[in-house]
């Protein structure tokens, strides 16, 4: 029998979450909130889109001391967008349930003083990423002693050689006293270990076992084409599959203005949302797509994590990533909430091997298409998909 979350919580959560329309409790959420509300350190991993976030943001919540008007908690990204991702639902609990613990957001990339201007107001919960984090906390614009609960997500980039000593840095601005959580989808075993070293005997939840890492209702399938004839099967694709809302995913950044405005030349409208942008114009970037007809989100892997857009139903790997994690986060874009979605590859026949590396290694089907008069279905087979 499922549970309710005012027995994992109380029911002043479960109405302010009954408002967005989540009321029954992932698995992930049934386990990891009472673990996190009896203050023990935890790492926890569970597959893209089964409501991680929400499992740490409810139960740090619920422990913030209302008469304490410091900093209490502090939420680590890797990336701006994933952190804004995390500050919508966190905002989303803090309005919802008539809470006013005035979360803020703090990122590289945006105007530092206006961010010292928002630490103004007080805030008890801090999302952000951890370069400018750390930079304020040197200011002495945070003030670290007051933190009860440090969250790490995507623990496995977090814990990676680029950001571990970001993270060990302000972890030890830190009283001892404090509670880590690490997350992510996947975290390997070599991060676990060295997050065991920072941490006070984590109990670790792994619900990431291999045929669980993506959620089973992503249908993948992958098309051949020559290097010069990606761009015209991409254009089929669209048409066959009359995409509203997608994703198009490349390697090189350098490419994402390329693809963006040769989909624009063809009329069909592409937003492109690059590593060099500034902070404001890549929300911008994010708001424009979510908000309007534009069919295509063109990037890098800067966004395959913690890029959220509601009702995307395609992700379009134009290059094939080469690694099976890029590959999980990537697809990971569509099929949120237990809703049909499609990852579709563009692959060169010599990447079929890379295509059945995928295959094996996540335990899926990536089934072979080809488009046949129109209409796209399974290679030699002439039954249409859609």
């Amino acid at each position: 029998m499922d549970k309710n979350f005012n027995l994992l919580i109380d029911n002043n959560y479960s109405i302010g979450l009954e408002k967005n329309g989540i009321t029954i409790p992932t698995k992930i959420q049934e386990i990891v909130i009472p673990i996190i509300l009896d203050n023990k350190d935890c790492i926890f991993t569970s597959k893209t889109g089964s409501g991680k976030t929400l499992a740490y943001l409810l139960p740090i919540f619920k422990k913030i001391d209302v008469n304490l008007n410091k900093p209490q908690v502090m939420i680590l990204s890797p990336t701006q967008e994933l952190a804004s991702q995390i500050y919508k639902q966190a905002k989303m609990i803090d309005e919802n349930c008539n809470l006013d613990y005035n979360v803020a957001l703090l990122v590289g990339g945006s105007n530092i003083k206006k961010q010292i201007d928002v630490l103004k107001n007080k805030p008890k919960i801090i999302v952000g990423t951890s370069g400018r984090i750390l930079e304020l906390i040197k200011l002495k614009k945070i003030k670290p002693y007051y933190i009860k609960s440090i969250v790490v997500d995507e623990a496995d980039r977090m814990l990676d050689s680029n950001n571990i000593d970001l993270v060990n840095s302000i972890i030890k601005t830190t009283l001892k006293e404090r509670q880590l959580i690490f997350t992510s989808a996947t975290i390997p075993d070599k991060y676990i270990l060295i997050a065991k070293e920072i941490m006070n005997n984590p109990q670790i939840i792994k619900l990431e076992n291999s045929e669980d890492v993506l959620p089973t209702n992503i249908e993948h399938m992958f098309f051949i084409a020559d290097f010069k004839k990606k761009f015209e099967l991409l254009k089929k694709i669209y048409n066959s599959l009359k995409i509203k809302k997608g994703i198009v995913f490349v390697n090189n950044a350098n490419t994402v203005e390329i693809i963006t405005e040769k989909l624009n030349y063809h009329g069909i409208k592409s937003i492109s949302l690059n590593g060099n942008m500034y902070s404001k114009d890549r929300r911008n970037a994010l708001n424009n797509f979510r908000n309007s007809n534009h069919v295509f989100l063109v990037t890098s892997d800067i966004s395959s994590r913690g890029l959220d857009i509601e009702n995307l139903e395609y992700v379009v790997n134009f290059d094939i990533p080469e690694d099976t994690e890029i590959y999980i986060h990537r697809s990971g874009r569509t099929g949120r909430m237990n809703k049909k979605g499609f990852c579709i590859n563009i692959a060169l026949s010599k990447e079929i091997k890379l295509i059945k590396q995928h295959e094996r290694k996540l335990k899926i089907n990536i089934q072979e298409k080809e488009i046949y008069f129109g209409k796209i279905k399974n290679k030699n087979i002439k039954k249409s998909i859609k």
